[in-house]
């Protein structure tokens, strides 16, 4: 399946033409619903501050109606704490649905996707994966999203500064200056292929002063030509017929991976920071989150369960790592040296003294977005369950401001808020 054509992408773009056939009523019958007594006494107790809220009974169309209709209400920045990736993409179409039928903006509602490994393992996540991540990253920390619907794996786990996600992408315009070098090294840091011909997202290709490029969660790459350091124009083109079709004002260039590399001039952003957030403090400052959590007792399990497989992941490598090194020294003592050779190739013996053959082009990189996906995203032991009070416990981040919580279940209860 070509990115492009991913699921969730489709119905991000089809649903606004789907409900411009809906009626008027169809609105009229939904704020009915929602004037139901539990969930105003349950937004008025947002509204004035409180901690935490429960409201049960709702099966899963009515939970995404309900996310839809707070966080709209409240003004405020919402994450939808789900049990994994694929019940979160299957509630985001709903909560598309309601926001639209309501008279909001579907295209601010977005899926942050866990990562399908953990940062110990030898393979690394899925290029799809982080292609959405990033994207989702970036354009949450530029205030362009209002609802992130995400499994509560990827709540668990902490994020880079805020400040580090907007280097990642670039927006481009006629009579911008920029450096066609610049670009280049910028395009690979965040994750793109130079090839010869650009086909797919996430290709790039240079003829001359002209830069191709097929950025994630568009339609059509775009052709940037270039007139010394200043961008002469920008235009769409058909990836089958290569054939330019109409200028664009401008164009923004979403990164496939949100852990950048190492451009000209080093690190991309400059300096590495050591300073760690949680996904909740990513969004703008000056907008406190609204948490809602998904049956909070699955999601308890579902917590305890994730930090014991990481637990387990992270002590297999630790072990296999000391087992390495023993053998290492054992081997040095009696004078052998190991050195990498590649397929097809004699081994070296250790008395030929041969320079061991260069690594593949990629290795390196490969190398230093594990280890970045591994230094950025290391897990708290001591967070607490994820139905607790969501306070700064929750993904160990100790300066986590005082969020609310609003917890849906689909359990009947009697004391219902």
């Amino acid at each position: 399946m070509r990115r492009a054509d991913h699921p969730a992408r489709q119905g991000a773009r089809q649903t606004p033409e789907i409900l411009t056939m809906i009626l008027p009523t169809v609105r009229e019958r939904l704020e009915g619903v929602l004037r139901q007594p539990a969930l105003e006494q349950a937004l008025d107790a947002l509204r004035g501050g409180a901690p935490d809220v429960s409201v049960s009974g709702l099966h899963d169309v009515a939970k995404a109606l309900v996310a839809a209709h707070f966080f709209q209400e409240l003004r405020r920045p919402a994450f939808l704490i789900v049990e994994n990736t694929a019940r979160a993409e299957a509630l985001t179409d709903g909560i598309r649905f309601f926001v639209t039928a309501l008279g909001g903006n579907a295209a601010r509602v977005e899926v942050l996707p866990a990562f399908d490994v953990f940062p110990w393992e030898e393979k690394p996540p899925h290029p799809d994966i982080l292609e959405r991540r990033a994207a989702a990253l970036c354009r949450l920390v530029g205030g362009q999203l209002s609802l992130v619907v995400t499994p509560l794996a990827a709540s668990l786990w902490r994020y880079r500064s805020a400040g580090e996600y907007p280097t990642l992408s670039r927006t481009l315009a006629q009579d911008d200056e920029v450096g066609l070098e610049e670009m280049v090294g910028h395009l690979e840091a965040v994750g793109y292929a130079r090839t010869e011909m650009v086909e797919l997202p996430g290709q790039f290709a240079v003829r001359g002063g002209i830069l191709d490029v097929f950025s994630p969660e568009t339609l059509r790459p775009v052709r940037i030509e270039m007139l010394g350091d200043t961008v002469e124009s920008v235009r769409e083109f058909d990836p089958r017929t290569q054939r330019s079709i109409a200028p664009v004002v401008r164009t923004i260039l979403l990164p496939l991976t949100e852990f950048a590399g190492k451009t000209g001039d080093g690190l991309l952003g400059g300096e590495e920071s050591s300073e760690a957030m949680s996904l909740f403090e990513l969004s703008p400052i000056s907008q406190q989150p609204i948490v809602i959590l998904d049956e909070p007792q699955t999601l308890e399990e579902v917590a305890g369960k994730h930090r014991a497989e990481a637990n387990e992941c992270y002590e297999k490598r630790a072990l296999e790592d000391a087992s390495a090194q023993l053998l290492s020294r054992q081997l040095a003592e009696r004078g052998v040296t190991l050195r990498p050779c590649s397929l097809g190739e004699p081994r070296a013996s250790r008395e030929s003294g041969r320079t061991p053959a260069a690594p593949p082009r990629n290795s390196s990189r490969t190398n230093s977005l594990r280890k970045a996906f591994a230094s950025s995203l290391l897990p708290e032991p001591a967070a607490s369950s994820a139905a607790s009070s969501m306070n700064r416990d929750m993904c160990g981040v100790s300066r986590l401001v005082v969020i609310s919580a609003l917890f849906v279940s689909s359990e009947k209860k009697a004391n219902d808020t």
